[in-house]
């Protein structure tokens, strides 16, 4: 793919490449913190890696004319949930005062070098053909803690709406219902179809769906619950995952998706 636009390598990358345009959407590799050899930068040390992630995932996007203002999505994969939430002012410095993209956060027991400790994929958007300003995506939050914390509810861009994963916690953060599953995860499909409804769609528009549980028995258990909001209308594309655990340990699921708006 020599001389292709639409293909970006970072430093050589042979087996993946750093990103790839499809259309006005720029999907960004799983970004991790190593040199142009390869080897870890910031062994040991959160707010290191932190910092070199964002920066390649910044040279990423200069690479195609964009800054962070362009993200709409990111999911964070991390082996140390606690340490990437003490350091999240070094991941916040990244958006440099701009909305923040919607967001995920995972906690994994390994990733393709046992001495990184964190990884970022993300998606943005590039204006189309004669947009400037109006072209950038719009943020969609349902609570002040979301932008306190360093993401949006909700990232319009075009007519795709990408929503942040959802977890059971009330409107100042806190975790709701700790312990029982199927409560949970009427809170989060709740606050789903309010984030929905707030940006004209329903579950009807839902065209992908990920679900990441601690307890996979107890969200087959609980299947019932969530496809009651589906009702008659096609369920959407779904990937339910299970993980170490989530941003808070009491809670169990956490649900991100992608909207294609009226």
């Amino acid at each position: 793919m020599a001389g292709d636009d639409t293909v970006f390598r970072l430093r050589g990358e042979t087996s993946y490449s750093q990103a790839r345009r499809v259309g006005n959407l720029l999907f960004i590799a799983g970004t991790v913190s190593w040199d142009d050899d390869f080897a870890v930068i910031g062994e040991g040390d959160m707010r290191k890696q932190i910092e070199t992630v964002y920066k390649d995932i910044r040279r990423t996007l200069a690479h195609f004319g964009l800054d962070a203002r362009a993200l709409v999505k990111e999911t964070v994969y991390t082996l140390d949930m606690d340490a990437l939430v003490d350091v999240n002012d070094v991941r916040m410095q990244a958006f440099a005062g701009e909305l923040p993209p919607a967001s995920t956060w995972i906690a994994i027991d390994r990733l393709a070098n046992p001495k990184l400790l964190l990884e970022v994929e993300a998606v943005a958007v590039l204006p189309t053909e004669g947009e400037v300003a109006n072209g950038m995506p719009a943020a969609f939050n349902l609570r002040k803690a979301e932008a306190d914390f360093g993401y949006s509810q909700a990232v319009k861009a075009g007519s795709l709406l990408f929503i942040s994963g959802v977890v059971s916690w009330d409107k100042d953060g806190a975790p709701v219902n700790p312990g029982n599953f199927a409560a949970q995860l009427t809170n989060v499909y709740e606050e789903l179809n309010e984030t929905l409804v707030a940006n004209g769609a329903d579950f009807s528009r839902v065209v992908k769906e990920t679900i990441f549980t601690r307890d996979m028995p107890a969200l087959v258990s609980a299947a019932p619950l969530r496809i009651a909001y589906y009702g008659d209308m096609p369920p959407p594309a779904s990937t339910w995952i299970k993980v170490e655990r989530l941003v808070h340990s009491d809670l169990l699921l956490e649900v991100e998706m992608i909207v294609e708006l009226p």
